[in-house]
């Protein structure tokens, strides 16, 4: 593969294709021209999926919520988060979701329904067009406009270490924008034993693919 010349150093990318962490860093690797701190991976999906199952369980909208995560790829070994996620109620008291929330649940149901999710719907409607159009907005629209304060998304970004990932791999984090499009990684989040075990997960599955797909691509 030829490594291309594109664009300007104001160049933002998000890639959405599957599997969207490892096609980013492809994407990456042969544009080196763009910033690598501007490729995006799409994560945004599986953190309003999250949302969507979250929400009703609670009594709330998902608009009332915020703060969920989604760990690593964009794949079976996601891990969709709750143990930092918020719930904000009309007459403003921000409760930890982790009190009304069953643990099992957390940890059973909802990863495996979040993980399942797109399968579930491609049986069902033979496509996902609006729940990934709609993320692909949302997740421009933190990126251009920023996050609200106090809160945190997911996206998938060229790790610089933080969570003992290694630098480079596109794992999906916790991340805030500020006004002028910066991301920057929510890096002092407390991790659970069973947190780390599903980071680890997708974590290895990441550099799997990783070290494959460049293998591939210098081959070409």
């Amino acid at each position: 593969v030829r490594k291309a010349v594109v664009s300007t150093q104001s160049t933002g990318v998000l890639v959405v294709a599957n599997p969207c962490n490892t096609n980013a860093l492809v994407c990456q690797t042969y544009a080196p021209s763009i910033p690598k701190e501007q490729f995006t991976g799409l994560s945004m999906l599986d953190h309003n999926r999250t949302l969507a199952q979250l929400a009703p369980k609670i009594g709330a909208t998902t608009d009332e919520v915020s703060n969920v995560v989604v760990w690593g790829n964009h794949s079976a070994t996601m891990f969709p988060d709750i143990s930092h996620a918020v719930v904000h109620r009309i007459d403003d008291v921000v409760r930890p979701v982790v009190e009304v929330v069953d643990e099992q649940w957390a940890r059973d149901t909802l990863v495996k329904s979040v993980r399942t999710r797109y399968s579930e719907i491609m049986r069902r409607r033979g496509m996902t067009t609006m729940s990934t159009g709609k993320a692909i907005a949302d997740h421009l629209r933190f990126w251009t406009r920023g996050t609200p304060v106090g809160q945190f998304v997911s996206m998938a970004l060229p790790s610089k270490g933080a969570y003992a990932i290694d630098e480079g791999i596109f794992f999906s984090f916790p991340v805030q924008v500020n006004k002028y499009g910066e991301i920057s990684v929510v890096s002092n989040l407390r991790l659970s034993p069973f947190a780390v075990e599903m980071i680890n997960e997708t974590y290895k599955e990441l550099k799997e693919e990783a070290k494959e797909a460049l293998e591939i691509a210098e081959a070409l």
